[in-house]
């Protein structure tokens, strides 16, 4: 540990000792120093452990809390207080709820139906569709693109031997190489 201390001695008695003086000014200053070090560490250390215990405890509250609700009977009343429905725990209503929710009639879109149109289903139904049809709008897309580029470059390469060919025919350069092989078909 490293220290640097200042002295400042404003006054000294009568027969004072400035050696005196200075000595227990430093030692005033070390002390002081060490003191305030040993508070700080202590201090947030204290912090630390009390932050620990406090989110330990408020934790076990919240689950503790958490598990009643869960596990309590819940009663769903209309506006006046009326009971429409009784779950026997907090965990039967959502599962019911879900359960409604992906078995509930919906339209083209996904949106609840209001009528009796034929494009009914259930939203299990409609969401398996709507993944499927991009699924399927992805790969085909894909594949068009990737044989469009195929027959692009076949066509290119036949039309250019074929030009080629011809051109040879109409110039007759061949009879004039001297070269009169058969042609070849191409394919």
């Amino acid at each position: 540990m490293k220290f640097n201390i200042e002295v400042t001695v404003d006054w000294l008695e009568e027969g004072g000792d400035i050696d005196q003086v200075v000595k227990q000014e430093i030692i005033d200053g070390v002390t002081s120093r060490i003191e305030n070090k040993l508070l700080a560490e202590a201090r947030k250390e204290l912090e630390d452990r009390t932050y620990k215990e406090l989110n330990t405890k408020i934790d076990e509250i919240v689950d503790r809390e958490f598990q009643t609700l869960w596990s309590k009977p819940i009663v769903q009343c209309d506006r006046w207080g009326d009971t429409l429905k009784e779950y026997p725990s907090g965990k039967a209503m959502i599962k019911e709820k879900f359960d409604n929710f992906l078995t509930e009639q919906v339209d083209g879109n996904g949106k609840p139906a209001t009528n009796y149109s034929s494009n009914r289903q259930t939203r299990v139904h409609y969401i398996i569709d709507r993944q499927l049809k991009q699924f399927s709008d992805k790969f085909t897309k894909e594949t068009v693109e990737k044989v469009s580029e195929e027959l692009k470059k076949y066509t290119s390469d036949a039309m250019k031997h074929a030009m080629g060919q011809e051109m040879m025919d109409l110039l007759k350069i061949d009879k004039k190489l001297g070269l009169d092989a058969p042609k070849k078909p191409f394919r």
